[in-house]
């Protein structure tokens, strides 16, 4: 999951990746209780995932767009190919399971390359998939301030017609590509979390730190413009943690290893069993690689 914000006043692209496995309330229908982020789309599609993402985030989100991987290729090649700035050299693993080198540097990608350079996270983990994908989507920004795009944009669509879910009308989208030459001057910045991994029930979960979920929504909320900008300056968390582990999938070791507090001391603030999660409802079922969305409002009051 990534959000975007565009803001044409401070001619800004705010760009933030959740991390799939972050430890939060879902808000489906079909799921109540805590879980994974990812789950909100497994059980309950579109709808539910917008909702627990602006719960998540305290932010409204205004238009959505899901890609399965064959539209993510498709796109890619009637636009590409793509410059993306590969920040190490590492193996990774294309779409049939095949192994694919990258080398550091700017290196052209097709849509099958792009595909596995922004799947991978076995090299590290899944914030810097996360920024993978982050670079990948800025390639795609640089690319559609190409001129002769603009000629394409109907083909594009008929393209990535039944392989792309969205509020957006086509109408809405042919005009994104067609703004390209004002967005081609917009600052992009990119907003992360800092965070720490913990087990429950045989699962690895990653818990937000407290103070960094609440420092990421004011910079999101500023970034929108719907507060003022947060002082300049580098935040670290305090490692006040809510989730105790059970460390029935990996050891004390591990987990500090996937811990980004940066030395800090851990104190625990949560309460005993709040990491209890409900039982998972059968997965909602794949249509052309989407999951059928069930509909749930959201209750963020704000929105």
């Amino acid at each position: 999951m990534m959000v975007v914000i565009v803001n044409h006043k401070t001619k800004t692209i705010t760009l933030c990746s959740l991390l799939r496995d972050t430890f939060t309330k879902i808000y489906s229908q079909q799921y109540h209780g805590y879980q994974r982020i990812e789950t909100a789309y497994t059980y309950g599609g579109d709808a539910a995932a917008v909702a627990t993402v602006e719960h998540f985030l305290k932010l409204p989100i205004d238009y959505y767009v899901t890609l399965n991987w064959d539209g993510f290729i498709q796109a890619i090649n009637d636009i590409g190919p793509l410059s993306v700035r590969v920040d190490r050299a590492f193996v990774g693993q294309n779409y049939w399971g095949h192994a694919v080198h990258f080398k550091a540097g700017l290196q052209e990608m097709n849509g099958a390359r792009a595909l596995a350079y922004a799947r991978e996270r076995h090299v590290d983990n899944d914030q810097y998939r996360g920024f993978r994908q982050q670079a990948v989507l800025y390639a795609l920004l640089k690319r559609l301030n190409q001129g002769a795009l603009v000629a394409k944009g109907s083909q594009i669509m008929g393209d990535v017609k039944g392989q792309v879910r969205t509020n957006m009308s086509e109408g809405d989208m042919l005009s994104l590509i067609k703004y390209r030459t004002v967005l081609k001057h917009y600052r992009v910045k990119r907003v992360t979390f800092q965070w720490r991994t913990f087990d429950t029930a045989g699962r690895s979960m990653v818990e937000v730190y407290p103070d960094s979920r609440q420092h990421t929504i004011a910079e999101l909320q500023a970034a929108a413009g719907r507060r003022a900008p947060l002082p300049q300056g580098p935040f670290v968390t305090n490692g006040h943690y809510l989730y105790n582990s059970d460390e029935t999938v990996q050891s004390a070791a591990s987990e500090a290893k996937a811990d980004t507090d940066y030395g800090n001391p851990h104190v625990y603030i949560g309460e005993p069993g709040n990491t209890k999660t409900g039982r998972l409802p059968i997965e909602v079922p794949l249509t052309n690689g989407f999951r059928q969305s069930d509909h749930t409002p959201t209750a963020y009051p704000d929105h």
